[in-house]
């Protein structure tokens, strides 16, 4: 995933969120913030290093997998 794409895709997971605090459950929810929280740090890997991210060589990634 590119820096551009990683991006991207922290800005729909914003949307997603601010879009849903107007519905019961969405938004004020452990999703929402989790998933914004999570893809800022997918978005700030490859935004410093100048490579793409690679889901298989991030650390946490794997570390959330192996609990």
């Amino acid at each position: 995933m590119t820096a551009t794409e990683a991006t991207a895709a922290l800005k729909g997971a914003r949307l997603h969120q601010h879009l849903g605090r107007d519905r019961e459950g969405l938004g004020d929810g452990e999703r929402g913030p989790a998933e914004v929280a999570e893809w800022e740090r997918i978005a700030q890997l490859p935004a410093t290093t100048g490579r793409t991210y690679v889901p298989a060589a991030d650390a946490a990634l794997r570390c959330q997998r192996a609990a």
